[in-house]
């Protein structure tokens, strides 16, 4: 008997494969995500709550109840992590806005963090100017969300308008690049739980904060 499910709870996951390497690294992908989800055989009637199934292709066709867009294959969950991660969440989160927001807090180590539909995508740490702009021209590039926002911390100015203008320079109109206001936001990150450096804990603050629009002429 399928059991119900309320409002409140958060979006399930059912992962349906006989095959042990497949159920390991798919089991362990939700772990990472801190998404919760149920095992069910291939075959098996999923829960009301499952908004999402993962399988292996060969099972595919087993899998009853679903519609197709509802099934993702271990096959398709290749790329990066923030690949991955984006198309799980496209699906589970389906109602919500098409949005990549992405936060860059500059520094001698430059906090990136990283949000598609809210979700969040990535958190890293970059130890200098190029390879800040490698990792978010990658997040950038891989994304197929329909709105893409970069906030960069002005907190270095100089540094923040770099960044700013090499992203515009490259991906144009594609993107949409705001430098934020940092004032306020270091006081802020000291209330967040720990465990995270204070860049990660600023560049989350970053991409929650709307800034000045930049454009290059």
């Amino acid at each position: 008997m399928k059991r119900s499910v309320r409002d409140d709870e958060p979006p399930q996951v059912a992962v349906a494969t006989l095959d042990a390497r497949a159920y390991y690294a798919l089991t362990s992908l939700m772990k990472t995500m801190n998404l919760p989800f149920s095992s069910i055989t291939p075959g098996e009637p999923r829960d009301i709550g499952v908004k999402l199934v993962l399988t292996t292709q060969r099972e595919k066709r087993s899998i009853r109840d679903s519609e197709e867009e509802n099934v993702l294959c271990i096959e398709d969950l290749t790329g990066g992590a923030a690949v991955v991660k984006e198309k799980i969440f496209s699906i589970l989160y389906r109602g919500g806005d098409d949005i990549l927001v992405i936060g860059i807090d500059p520094g001698e180590k430059t906090g990136i963090a990283a949000y598609y539909r809210d979700k969040e995508m990535v958190k890293e740490i970059a130890r200098s100017y190029r390879e800040t702009l490698t990792k978010v021209e990658t997040i950038i590039r891989d994304s197929k969300a329909e709105r893409k926002i970069i906030r960069i911390g002005d907190g270095n100015p100089k540094v923040a308008r770099e960044i700013a203008y090499r992203l515009l320079q490259k991906f144009n109109s594609r993107i949409e690049v705001e430098i934020v206001d940092e004032r306020g936001t270091s006081t802020i990150t000291k209330l967040l739980p720990t465990g995270e450096t204070r860049d990660l804990r600023s560049a989350r603050m970053i991409s929650l904060r709307r800034g000045r629009p930049y454009h290059i002429a």
